[in-house]
């Protein structure tokens, strides 16, 4: 076996770890803020604070994040890549590398216009 296939596996090793936390980190804090969520309406909270309101757009960022991965997820390509000479053939972790690298993008140009559209508000 040569280096370059080593180093390819442990990569696609650690990204399947990586992807694995992700995923656990997404489920348990998505089941903290929906019990903080449901205390805060036992105690009569509507979910603003001080004017923003906040509960919509924590909900609008959280269910946005989620389309746009699985939206990224279903475009990416399974056009198989040539690494060391080989056919990298594996659907899933070609279409989940495209998923990655077009949510980043997308995230990225989001928050800039975002950042824009607050200097230009402030003047």
């Amino acid at each position: 076996m040569q280096n370059t296939e080593i180093l390819a596996n442990v990569m696609l090793c650690l990204m399947a770890v990586a992807l694995l936390v992700a995923v656990a980190t997404v489920v348990w804090s998505s089941a903290m803020a929906l019990r903080k969520r449901r205390n805060a309406f036992r105690r009569g909270e509507d979910g603003v604070e001080n004017g923003v309101p906040v509960r919509r757009i924590a909900l609008l960022t959280s269910v946005g994040t989620a389309v746009l991965l699985l939206l990224t997820f279903a475009l990416g390509s399974s056009q198989s890549v040539m690494t060391s000479g080989k056919a990298f053939t594996n659907a899933f972790w070609l279409r989940a590398a495209d998923m990655f690298i077009f949510t980043s993008a997308v995230l990225m140009l989001v928050a800039g216009i975002a950042y824009a559209v607050a200097v230009w508000r402030e003047r």
